[in-house]
């Protein structure tokens, strides 16, 4: 058995102004305070309505954060991403680590939240669930490592309590996770 060699993505160098990376991180507050609610809404409220409708979201969610992560779609011109707020920078303090897991989840995501299909599913739609442990301890690892170097002057001001907002919606996803573990 050989190991297919694959092709290094160069690291993508956009260049946005400050000013569209800080309304970036405003949107990213957005997100990640979403995913927060979707999580803890989801579990509360597992196979019901509502457990299915926060289910979508926080997916969605998640989708958006491992794009913004990990640059698993094909970008836009006008798409930031984490890389993006470090474009003047050589060697760039932040380089995203995508592992095949991470790929494999973003694709279950996607075939979940953006395609009708007519090939047998597992389950009825509505009784899905996904196992947030293979996607969201990584993610929120990621997002810890991308705020470790962000830039001050690239975040929503002031920096200081953007940076403790995204803490805060962090600490809440690992504070339902442990109650989650602590139940079995």
């Amino acid at each position: 058995m050989y190991k297919k060699h694959s092709k290094v993505k160069p690291i993508r160098n956009a260049i946005h102004p400050n000013s569209k990376l800080r309304k970036a991180s405003d949107y990213l507050e957005y997100d990640i305070h979403t995913l927060a609610a979707g999580i803890d809404i989801h579990l509360s409220h597992q196979g019901t309505e509502v457990g299915n409708a926060a289910l979508d979201s926080l997916l969605l969610r998640a989708r958006q954060l491992l794009n913004f992560f990990f640059m698993i779609d094909t970008p836009r011109p006008d798409d930031v991403f984490a890389v993006d707020f470090f474009h003047d920078y050589d060697p760039k303090p932040y380089k995203p680590r995508m592992t095949a897991a991470i790929k494999r989840e973003h694709e279950k995501i996607n075939k979940r939240v953006m395609h009708m299909t007519t090939k047998p599913m597992p389950y009825l739609r509505s009784h899905q669930s996904f196992d947030l442990n293979k996607f969201v301890p990584p993610l929120i690892a990621e997002f810890r490592k991308w705020l470790s170097v962000v830039p001050d002057k690239r975040l929503q001001q002031p920096a200081d309590d953007s940076r403790k907002t995204y803490e805060k919606h962090l600490h809440r996803i690992e504070r339902i996770f442990l109650k989650l573990q602590n139940k079995k």
